[in-house]
């Protein structure tokens, strides 16, 4: 389901927003969620809880830990330069709750 864009005028450019749900993000063609997931129990999909969001500084990719049956996972996503701030906040604001949830949130984005 794509969402419906927007345009506004900001300083002489055309602004697109639109909202696109966390599920169905991707970044140069490759689907951004659920993570890649660190270590030997690699594969979780969607389930979990949401127990820390980190920018990893000089890249484009947010670090996120992940509590499942009592261990912490975790996973790397990448996202473009405007995605990544949308995305960031998002999943701040989403600690503790789980990963399906937070994979039906939709993110407002721009595009230029």
């Amino acid at each position: 389901m794509k969402s419906a864009g927007r345009r506004e005028v900001y300083q002489g450019k055309i602004n697109r927003r639109f909202n696109v749900r966390v599920r169905e993000m991707k970044y140069r063609g490759f689907s951004c969620w659920p993570p890649e997931w660190a270590g030997k129990d690699r594969w979780l999909g969607g389930r979990g809880i949401l127990r820390e969001v980190k920018a990893i500084s000089g890249t484009k990719l947010i670090r996120i830990d992940v509590e499942y049956e009592g261990k912490i996972f975790s996973g790397i996503i990448p996202s473009g330069e405007k995605l990544s701030a949308a995305l960031y906040q998002t999943l701040r604001s989403n600690l503790g709750k789980s990963l399906l949830a937070i994979g039906d949130l939709e993110i407002n984005i721009s595009r230029y």
